[in-house]
């Protein structure tokens, strides 16, 4: 099976929900006065899912582009830790596609790259683009609909996207124990931080927590 077909077989989960926030995404941007230009350039550069309807009502208000996107900089802070965690698998990338990516580490394309670590490079890189490709389309096509189209619940898409991925990872596993572990980081955080910050939190929390577990399993087969 070539690269390609390996990539978008594993993307599907991927292209559902993508399809269906980025048409949500575009209709939102269309009501908010913004054709089809700005939904395609924000899909194009900003990449930043559920950052680009925040970015909507930025926008709907007035506030500058340059202070949107320094925003979405700040909030989308997570996407560095999934930087450093696929730094070592990306620097045998050539420099163009390693940029392109980091740029690309979603959610959701860092999940599925986590999951199929054994991935050739080319399918890895397939893998990213059409997960791009799928968010692209998506906000183009809301942007053409416009308001012909009830969006109402269709957000939980994206839950539903990550479940699937967490099952998947949990069967190839045949482990329970990371996504105990992420789970119970994950609510401990949200009681202490709130669900507006508990993300980059728990993320932290549970990088440091696989780290220190490494560590001593890494020391008790050296000893």
């Amino acid at each position: 099976m070539s690269d390609l077909k390996v990539a978008f077989k594993l993307s599907l989960p991927i292209l559902v929900g993508y399809l269906m926030l980025g048409i949500a995404f575009g209709i939102m941007l269309e009501n908010a006065g913004f054709g089809v230009f700005w939904s395609l350039a924000m899909a194009v550069l900003i990449y930043a899912g559920a950052m680009q309807f925040v970015a909507v009502g930025l926008l709907s208000m007035g506030v500058d582009i340059a202070s949107v996107f320094i925003l979405v900089l700040v909030i989308n802070v997570r996407q560095i830790l999934y930087a450093m965690a696929m730094f070592k698998d990306f620097s045998a990338f050539p420099l163009r596609s390693r940029i392109y990516m980091f740029f690309s580490l979603t959610d959701e394309t860092f999940a599925l790259l986590s999951v199929n670590a054994n991935l050739s490079q080319k399918a890895k890189f397939y893998l990213s683009l059409l997960n791009h490709m799928y968010w692209i389309v998506g906000c183009v096509i809301g942007s053409f609909i416009g308001d012909k189209f009830n969006v109402k619940g269709i957000g939980f898409v994206l839950s539903a996207v990550f479940v699937v991925i967490l099952l998947e990872q949990i069967r190839r596993s045949k482990s329970y124990f990371g996504a105990i572990l992420g789970i119970v980081i994950a609510v401990i955080c949200l009681m202490i931080f709130g669900k507006d910050s508990f993300l980059v939190p728990s993320m932290i929390a549970i990088i440091i927590a696989l780290l220190v577990l490494k560590a001593l399993r890494f020391k008790a087969v050296r000893d």
